[in-house]
């Protein structure tokens, strides 16, 4: 497995990377796993997957679960070395999402933007922001799934997810299974008010003349 100095030399060779420090946290789950701490430089704007694809040419063994998570500066020590330290106490990342942040803008992406902060412990999670860049841990796909069927009240099927993995495109699913519903229900009830007035019909004295 590739060491935190082999990534930091493949990042900086990056041309949107002025700095960054790897880091190995544990997260809530006790889990451990690589922190990719970068600052941007503001000519220049790169994806985490685009970040993850350039480290991978130079280092193909590096570790996929790896948290990539954007500051603006990062903690020094009097010499002017990171200071690593400050960095493992930082409780919530000043951002773990790319770049072109946009946000929710109606009603129902606002829920859905609440579902996956509140699942992925994240804040400021955009509309089009890849759930795939933000966190590999399948099992959080899954408790989106769980809590998006339980608010939205539909059964959302888990290939939504994958078929387009932000909140945008996860509420739009969400409608689409909603509007289903309300067709279908809206069937039934012409189906059934027909067949009550042809029962009606039925009973009457002049459909018998």
């Amino acid at each position: 497995m590739s060491n935190w100095k082999q990534i930091e030399t493949a990042l900086r060779q990056h041309a949107a990377v002025r700095d960054c420090v790897v880091l190995e946290r544990t997260d809530v789950a006790r889990d451990q796993s690589l922190v990719v701490y970068i600052v941007s430089n503001q000519a220049e704007v790169a994806k985490i997957s685009e970040l993850r694809s350039h480290i991978k040419r130079t280092l193909p063994d590096f570790e996929e679960q790896a948290k990539f998570v954007f500051r603006n500066s990062l903690p020094s020590m009097p010499d002017g070395t990171v200071d690593r330290a400050a960095l493992m106490t930082v409780d919530q990342p000043e951002c773990d999402l790319p770049r072109g942040y946009l946000a929710p803008r109606t009603l129902n992406e606002k829920l859905m933007s609440n579902i996956w902060e509140e699942t992925l412990q994240l804040k400021d999670i955009g509309v089009y922001d890849n759930f795939f860049d933000i966190v590999r841990d399948s099992s959080l796909a899954m408790e989106i799934i769980a809590r998006v069927r339980k608010v939205f009240t539909v059964n959302l099927p888990v290939r939504a997810l994958f078929a387009d993995p932000t909140v945008a495109g996860m509420t739009a699913a969400v409608l689409q299974q909603q509007n289903k519903w309300t067709n279908r229900r809206g069937l039934a009830e012409c189906v059934s008010e027909l067949a009550l007035q042809r029962r009606e019909q039925a009973r009457s004295p002049l459909s018998k003349n």
